[in-house]
């Protein structure tokens, strides 16, 4: 096609393919500048994460969407790029606005070839919503309408309710969704193990794994006694002991880590520590009894531990999971010790935890994560280090809009200027006012405050 010139009517389709384009984008841009000033306040917000989901997204679309020619408009990819970022950041929206996005961002591609089969641009959108539908953990079946091709509405009944589909559809569904994933779904859904007859010998290890997860879930040992190969067999009884609280099922087990994993697992859910001591490793031996005192919740437990560093995180785990800071103290290794404050502090928003912690840094930015959390300003004068307090302090003055905190920071030290320069263009940027760039004192920082609240 690169090669042959193109017809008169295929360059009149493209033109009018390119103005509908245009037309979509600059109506978005008209309508994003004009709705600009009343939702600044929470595009500030929403664009932290723009940038974590744009780049899935660019690779979502290049994937699922070849171009048909060099010549194509590249502008397309970003069209589609920025509506699914847009979908991913109002998981609230309703199907069919969504379903109404997908037409707009997708009718700029023609006709095109999605792995050896013509997809419309109908099949396109019912693709983008399934996508979309998957992406935001959409559950219900209802919502499956929405999708008018029927292998693409099937594809997402499979994921909404597989519960009580015919297996056949499977097949039909290979351009869309691997069919040993379609029959594994099933199998695991309606615990029906005829299913995992069917998955493919060439991956033997997923119909492996759909009979020992049916196993498991019917807590059924003959099927786990009819698999073919000993591992295979070994890893179902690794599943099924624990399961049923046998650990004589564990014996029938001849590969060791496989059978070490039986005996720790199924001595916790059997709350039972002679099992533990009966392992040979001193290494399988202390990760069980750690296991089992987190489980009963008991640090004597703890005690028996014959190495630092299961010990340790034995007491780490019991520490954090209760949040008792009394129980860090246990831990004999800094590091892990000033996690654990760390962690217990965070999760409490208790400050006086940090003020445990040995490592300078690591308490300041615990400081700093608290006080900018809770909007404690007094507290991120305890914080030693200049950065981190002028970090501290300016999280608080960009949240709440106050611009004598980005005043009052230090400037005579090195590490604070770039805390003005954010705390001043975050505020303006907030409040969509580049009047408050002003306030910054060197030119070239004036200029790019301004350039940041135009373009954010």
């Amino acid at each position: 096609m690169n090669d042959q010139k193109k017809s008169p009517n295929t360059t009149m389709i493209l033109i009018v393919i390119l103005v509908i384009a245009i037309l979509v984008v600059g109506g978005t841009w008209w309508y994003a500048d004009n709705d600009n000033k009343t939702t600044k306040s929470t595009n500030s917000q929403i664009s932290q994460k723009e940038n974590e989901i744009r780049l899935a997204c660019e690779k979502l679309f290049t994937a699922r969407i070849g171009q048909e020619s060099e010549e194509y408009e590249k502008n397309t990819l970003v069209d589609a790029t920025n509506a699914c970022v847009t979908f991913k950041l109002k998981p609230e929206n309703q199907i069919d606005e969504i379903r109404s996005a997908c037409e707009k961002n997708i009718i700029a591609y023609r006709t095109l070839n999605f792995e050896g089969v013509k997809m419309t641009q109908e099949d396109l959108t019912d693709t983008c919503v399934l996508n979309n539908l998957i992406d935001n953990e959409f559950t219900l079946e209802h919502e499956c309408s929405y999708i008018n091709n029927q292998l693409i509405k099937n594809v997402c009944l499979v994921h909404a309710n597989p519960f009580e589909l015919d297996a056949t559809i499977c097949n039909e569904l290979h351009i869309y969704m691997d069919s040993d994933t379609c029959f594994s779904n099933l199998a695991e859904a309606q615990k029906d193990v005829t299913l995992c007859d069917v998955i493919s010998s060439d991956t033997s290890y997923r119909k492996t794994d759909c009979y020992i997860k049916i196993a498991s879930l019917t807590k059924n040992l003959e099927i786990c006694n009819s698999l073919e190969t000993q591992n295979s067999r070994d890893k179902c009884y690794a599943e099924l002991g624990p399961e049923l609280k046998n650990s004589a099922i564990c014996d029938m087990i001849t590969d060791s880590s496989w059978k070490t994993a039986c005996i720790q697992r199924t001595a916790v859910e059997t709350e039972n520590i002679e099992s533990c001591a009966d392992l040979t490793t001193e290494k399988s031996k202390d990760q069980c009894y750690a296991n089992l005192a987190n489980k009963l919740d008991d640090e004597s437990i703890c005690e028996l531990i014959s190495t630092e560093y299961w010990t340790n995180k034995c007491h780490f785990q019991l520490a954090t999971d209760t949040q008792k800071l009394s129980l860090c103290s246990e831990i004999t290794e800094v590091e892990k010790l000033d996690e654990c404050y760390d962690t217990i502090a965070k999760e409490t928003n208790n400050i006086d935890a940090c003020k445990e912690i040995a490592t300078q840094k690591t308490k300041d930015i615990c400081i700093r994560t608290i006080a900018s959390e809770t909007l404690n300003y007094t507290a991120c004068k305890e914080i030693v280090d200049l950065h981190w307090r002028g970090r501290c302090e300016s999280d608080i003055g960009i949240a709440t809009n106050d611009l004598s905190i980005c005043k009052n920071l230090p400037k005579n030290t090195s590490p604070y200027s770039d805390n003005i320069y954010f705390c001043y263009s975050s505020i303006a940027n907030n409040l969509d006012d580049t009047s408050i760039c002003n306030n910054l004192t060197d030119k070239d920082d004036t200029e790019r405050c301004v350039d940041y609240v135009h373009e954010y």
